[in-house]
């Protein structure tokens, strides 16, 4: 038989607002967030309004489907050189 002591418990409790005050943070950039891949896996408010989508509409798509034709050549260079990559 095992007993919880709670220490479970509170562990998930930090962990919901740990991930409570990370979205916060999220939310409250001015830029998208997608991955050094560039396939999006998350996307704050910033991102949707930019794009003009929805999040079932971004996440998991790539960046490149939201760069003109003519650059994406260039953004295709810039990620490989940047080891972090942000859309403004």
């Amino acid at each position: 038989m095992v007993q919880d002591t709670g220490e479970g418990k509170r562990a998930e409790e930090e962990l919901r607002l740990s991930e409570e005050r990370f979205r916060g943070l999220a939310d409250a950039a001015f830029e998208g967030l997608i991955s050094d891949g560039g396939t999006i896996l998350e996307a704050n408010q910033a991102l949707l309004d930019i794009l003009g989508r929805t999040s079932s509409e971004v996440i998991g798509g790539s960046v490149l489907e939201f760069v003109a034709p003519d650059y994406r050549d260039q953004v295709r260079q810039k990620r490989r050189t940047a080891r972090v990559w942000t859309w403004r």
